[in-house]
């Protein structure tokens, strides 16, 4: 199955844990927890503790922006979809 996904990018370098995780799962997926953390920290120079990042992934988990399987972490299809929508 392929998934081409098309967001709008406001910035170019994300700001906040959130920001950079949908940033990172638009280009690669799926990603652990693990993964995400060392990439944000890495690509963007944030500087989060990993429990702000689980506590961050557990939240866009909640609110179907993420969606986890064995594999790791992707970008909800229902919320791209509602997301291009908007």
């Amino acid at each position: 199955m392929t998934l081409n996904v098309s967001l709008i990018q406001v910035n170019a370098s994300p700001k906040t844990i959130k920001e950079a995780i949908v940033s990172l799962l638009s280009s690669e997926w799926p990603l652990t927890a693990k993964q995400l953390l060392a990439k944000a920290r890495k690509e963007f120079g944030l500087s989060i503790s990993a429990q702000a990042a689980y506590k961050t992934l557990k939240l866009l988990e909640q609110e179907q922006v993420l969606k986890k399987n064995i594999e790791g972490y992707s970008l909800n299809e229902y919320w791209i979809e509602k997301t291009k929508n908007f």
